[in-house]
């Protein structure tokens, strides 16, 4: 494998205490492949029973990266005290894969031209902007998927005055799996 010119890695995983981050990657993989030229990878980690002292930010993970050259690198993290849980995407730009599974109200856009699936979990509200952001992301979204039942803070505060309606103009499957009535709207 020391030959290898071109990776593409795409996995989720479970952790016990420490995310999978840059400095895996690079020990792991990068330093053993002297010819790669391009890395595009796409992972989700997740971590159960999260410690709040040990918590890193975005900022942490993004710095974790910086040595890597010719590849800009999406990152963004989100910890539910609800369920003691903490997840970390990261991922190579430009995104190849079709579907995109984890995305919560962290999710940083931009566009992806080639996802037709979208999963978003949260246990904080999506509100309107957070919907808006994910149909100028994924202009070709067939295939919607929502799991979160808290109402949105700005329905509750505004009504729907000044809420501009969403088209997801390719949109043939809407799947709301325990979601609040907010987000059916």
């Amino acid at each position: 494998m020391s030959n290898l010119e071109e990776l593409c890695l795409y996995f989720k995983c479970s952790c016990k205490k420490l995310f999978v981050d840059g400095n895996d990657l690079k020990a792991n993989i990068i330093n053993h492949l002297p010819r790669l030229k391009t890395f595009k990878f796409n992972i989700c980690s997740l971590i159960d029973h999260y410690n709040p002292i040990d918590l890193l930010t975005n900022e942490d993970i993004q710095n974790i990266f910086n040595r890597f050259s010719n590849n800009q690198i999406i990152s963004f993290v989100d910890y539910f005290p609800d369920k003691n849980e903490g997840q970390y995407h990261i991922y190579s730009y430009s995104f190849t894969l079709t579907s995109y599974e984890c995305i919560t109200n962290n999710f940083p856009g931009r566009l992806y031209t080639y996802v037709r699936k979208v999963l978003l979990f949260d246990e904080h509200p999506f509100e309107h902007k957070c919907f808006l952001r994910i149909q100028k992301s994924f202009l070709s979204i067939e295939d919607l998927t929502v799991t979160n039942q808290k109402p949105q803070y700005e329905k509750l505060n505004n009504g729907n005055r000044d809420l501009s309606l969403i088209h997801y103009h390719h949109l043939t499957c809407l799947d709301p799996i325990e979601v609040h009535d907010d987000c059916i709207e």
